[in-house]
């Protein structure tokens, strides 16, 4: 039977998806490795250009899920205002039909993290978060906070209520407010 998937495959592109990336990279793709993991139906895919190049695109239309084209559009417009002092990989490309969005990033290697994380990848992440809390936000881009401050609110609605007993531990009782 396989193992399900929830990420749509380099194959899953329609043809003249396809074809717009090829255009826009001026090659063919020669190889495509699709990647698994995250939350997104988007196409997460390694792919080795005839060319040489390696690159690292994503793609999606609302076919997969209403929300997920306006969060990668997103993406490209954070990542296109990004310096190159930003611990992010370079925006190269963005292709929008309307439809389909397509983007192409510099192609960085990684793995995802083994559960439970090891020591060493804790601190590779940890690293990573104090890294890119340094990073100027670029004008006209809000903050986390600001953007999603308004629903991030489970501590906040936790504190604020009652019965906590059986809920919370200990410790996260003790720590609540905090």
């Amino acid at each position: 039977m396989g193992t399900p998937r929830h990420r749509l495959t380099f194959d899953d592109l329609p043809p003249a998806v396809r074809r717009g990336l090829e255009e826009q990279l001026g090659t063919t793709v020669a190889e495509a490795t699709n990647r698994q993991g995250g939350y997104s139906p988007s196409l997460a895919a390694r792919c080795r250009l005839a060319d040489g190049r390696v690159v690292f695109v994503k793609a999606v239309s609302p076919d997969q899920n209403a929300e997920s084209p306006g969060i990668l559009r997103q993406e490209a417009t954070v990542s296109a205002l990004l310096t190159t002092a930003a611990p992010a990989p370079l925006l190269l490309h963005v292709i929008d039909d309307g439809h389909w969005i397509v983007t192409v990033f510099e192609y960085i290697e990684g793995s995802l993290p083994t559960i439970p994380w090891s020591q060493p990848q804790l601190v590779r992440v940890l690293e990573a978060t104090w890294a890119l809390a340094g990073v100027e936000v670029p004008l006209g881009l809000p903050t986390v906070a600001e953007r999603y401050g308004p629903i991030l609110t489970g501590w906040r609605n936790l504190a604020a209520g009652s019965g906590l007993d059986g809920v919370l531990d200990s410790w996260a009782l003790r720590h609540v407010d905090r």
